[in-house]
């Protein structure tokens, strides 16, 4: 049935926009960004100001402190981290984040 398959690639859809957005993420912050999708709206941390979920990881800063952008290069001040599974976990400066150097292998 079409309808089934249409609502299937819907639900992956958002499964992929979710982990989008908790991309450069500690499990601690994890929880914080979890909220906030289930809510709808995420409170920048510095809590001046609050955005649309669809404004995280967007490319561009819309937080002063940088907490919107995660897993991006966009906020000059804000940190990716990188969880080095069986190594030790680190925060890289976001500038690092897509330029063409795997600093999370």
């Amino acid at each position: 049935d079409i309808s089934l398959i249409l609502l299937l690639l819907g639900f992956q859809s958002l499964v992929n926009c979710n982990i989008s957005l908790t991309r450069g993420l500690s499990d601690q912050d994890k929880e914080y960004f979890t909220q906030a999708i289930q809510k709808g709206t995420f409170h920048c941390k510095d809590k001046s100001k609050t955005i649309p979920i669809s404004q995280i990881n967007d490319e561009y800063c819309d937080c002063k402190d940088g907490s919107d952008e995660p897993g991006t290069s966009a906020c000059k001040n804000s940190f990716f981290y990188c969880e080095n599974r069986g190594y030790k976990p680190i925060n890289l400066f976001s500038s690092y984040v897509n330029d063409g150097v795997c600093d999370c292998c």
